[in-house]
């Protein structure tokens, strides 16, 4: 139902789009003005990034919804840092952000080999940290007026999973979203 893909050059202009837009940008640390050549800059620099991992989300191997983004990978004790979007407006208004939440952590646990994934969420995006408890994220971390957004200082939570735990509530997550229920 969900799968990842390499991002290509034919990409970037939606990807563009996805990041400057307001659903999008509101829970963004920053408010980015991307221009096609910013864009370009970004896409040389994260293929060169040996510590980071960015795929388009597709939904039902023909639609482009959104990206996901693994970052400080670190291979010697297996964690990483994530963080996704969906794009696509359409895909927002069907819940597929807790869709495709349930095949990145499979994702990361199985295919890159991850014990530990870890999340940085402002406190006022509540969806978010809904989400991350929803998914069993432990909250490890609170960080006061860490992150400075329209003209104010904001909290911020940090998450984690371990695979131990995604392993014994994967079964549950199974049920609802492989067999395309929550579609």
């Amino acid at each position: 139902m969900i799968d990842f893909l390499d991002i290509t050059e034919e990409d970037l202009e939606t990807i563009r789009t996805w990041r400057t837009s307001q659903p999008v940008t509101r829970y963004q640390y920053t408010d980015p003005n991307i221009s096609e050549q910013d864009q370009i800059k970004w896409f040389d620099n994260i293929k060169k990034d040996t510590t980071s991992i960015y795929k388009i989300i597709r939904y039902k191997n023909k639609q482009k919804i959104g990206l996901v983004s693994f970052t400080e990978i670190d291979e010697l004790n297996r964690r990483c840092v994530w963080g996704f979007y969906i794009g696509d407006e359409a895909a927002r208004a069907r819940g597929l952000g807790a869709v495709s939440t349930y095949f990145i952590l499979n994702y990361v646990f199985e295919n890159l080999k991850m014990n530990k994934i870890l999340a940085e969420v402002l406190a006022f995006n509540k969806e978010a940290l809904k989400l991350n408890h929803k998914f069993g994220f432990h909250q490890e971390a609170h960080y006061r007026q860490h992150r400075f957004k329209y003209g104010e200082f904001h909290d911020s939570y940090g998450f984690a999973l371990l695979k131990s735990d995604w392993i014994k509530n994967k079964s549950y997550f199974e049920k609802i979203f492989s067999n395309g229920r929550k579609s």
